[in-house]
């Protein structure tokens, strides 16, 4: 798990990768990485009696779930569960799901409540200014090794 901070130090939520969610209806889930707000996660620790992070899995929409397909082959598609996943919890009012498609599309969708999908592409930049305030990410730079 680590820190997301502003130039001020102050954290501004983690983000942590493979780590499991109990969603609103009991259903399970475990994104390749999420991003939790610091408040939510000290609310969440307040209101559950809880003096350190939780080490089993948080009751809690995550904030932000990013989800990367990697399979070339069409009959075994994950990306139709990764998007329906994404849907799901933008429904259940997750701010920002993110779906990357390295192999093929070369693209990044991006849900945001109360917008339409946004598919970005080399040349683009991604931001989340209402989540993570000064944020940019150039679409190029995450398909360089």
């Amino acid at each position: 798990m680590n820190w997301v901070k502003t130039g001020s130090d102050h954290p501004l939520g983690y983000v942590l990768g493979r780590c499991g969610w109990i969603l609103p209806k009991g259903d399970v889930i475990e994104p390749d990485n999420c991003f939790i707000r610091a408040e939510r996660m000290r609310d969440y620790m307040r209101q559950n009696g809880l003096t350190k992070l939780p080490e089993s899995y948080p009751e809690l929409v995550p904030d932000l779930v990013m989800e990367c397909c990697c399979c070339t082959e069409a009959e075994t598609d994950p990306s139709l569960y990764q998007k329906a996943k994404l849907q799901m919890l933008k429904e259940m009012g997750m701010p920002v799901g993110i779906f990357m498609e390295p192999e093929t599309e070369r693209t990044v969708t991006v849900y945001q409540q109360g917008q339409p999908e946004m598919v970005l592409r080399d040349g683009d930049i991604l931001t989340i200014p209402d989540l993570l305030p000064g944020w940019e990410l150039p679409i190029a730079e995450l398909w360089e090794t």
